[in-house]
């Protein structure tokens, strides 16, 4: 049973209602779960929605690299509102059916592109040991730079704070969703 409800929209304070605002203006276009969670501390919400619009708009990492390590950090987390929200997406912007599939599953995809190994095998080993070799940060920072390594970190983080919240609150699937694990 959840625990928490994100705040009601008819009872908004000024300040809430602008993040609101921002956010449905931005990339996103809409306040869902998640950021109406956040608005319980406005302050938070207004720094965490931008670092999310961020990543909906840069241009460094491709698309379906950036929803492969949303997935990966989702599984890891069991957070079943994070992925089903973002396997969809992931599907839309490109990433092959298999890796979404072995990423479910707990198992290490087969990759035919250095740079999404890359970016997996970086995205695995800081949520499992918290670091990563020299030869995976090379790797990534062959492929995607000194920003990658910044942006592949910090998009992990920002997964992990969300499946947190998530899971502390109890925030299930969407109804009418299936349950993914």
């Amino acid at each position: 049973m959840r625990r928490m409800e994100g705040v009601d929209r008819d009872a908004m304070t000024a300040r809430q209602r602008e993040i609101v605002a921002e956010i449905e203006q931005g990339p996103r276009e809409r306040a869902g779960g998640l950021m109406m969670l956040w608005l319980h501390s406005p302050d938070l919400a207004e720094h965490a929605q931008r670092v999310g619009a961020y990543f909906r708009t840069q241009d460094n990492l491709p698309p379906h690299l950036m929803e492969m390590v949303v997935l990966t950090t989702a599984r890891h987390w069991d957070c079943v509102y994070e992925w089903v929200q973002h396997e969809p997406l992931a599907r839309k912007k490109g990433l092959d059916g298999a890796i979404i599939e072995a990423i479910r599953e707990r198992r290490v995809p087969s990759f035919s592109d250095a740079g999404a190994k890359a970016v997996f095998d970086f995205t695995t080993a800081m949520l499992s040991q918290h670091q990563v070799s020299d030869e995976v940060f090379e790797a990534v920072r062959t492929h995607y730079g000194e920003r990658g390594i910044v942006d592949v970190s910090i998009l992990i983080g920002h997964y992990i704070h969300g499946a947190i919240l998530i899971n502390a609150v109890r925030m299930g699937r969407p109804e009418g969703t299936p349950a993914p694990f």
